[in-house]
């Protein structure tokens, strides 16, 4: 697995719907903490019937750590195809 952040691929400042495209075109699962901005995006996104990109949100309550831990938990049992066009909020096992 790797991990790119927006400013390794050149999109620090850019626009959620810049980060939201370049993670659809390149093929990325998309982590985010910005639940506010990026779940109305890609529930619009869908509610047109566009792809979007696998949709990670992690809460700020959760630490950085346990985040981790389950985000590989969650791409060790699924595909990107089975992640694609989802929303998926962790903790995951509030939601099992």
């Amino acid at each position: 697995m790797e991990v790119l952040r927006v400013q390794d691929v050149g999109l620090l400042g850019a626009s959620d719907v810049e980060i939201f495209e370049w993670a659809l075109v390149h093929e990325c699962v998309l982590v985010t903490r910005d639940a506010r901005t990026m779940v109305p995006l890609a529930k619009e996104t869908l509610s047109k019937g566009a792809p979007v990109p696998a949709l990670i949100v992690v809460p700020r309550s959760v630490g950085i750590g346990p985040a981790i831990a389950e985000i590989c938990e969650l791409l060790s049992r699924s595909t990107l195809d089975q992640l694609m066009l989802h929303i998926h909020f962790l903790p995951i096992s509030r939601y099992l």
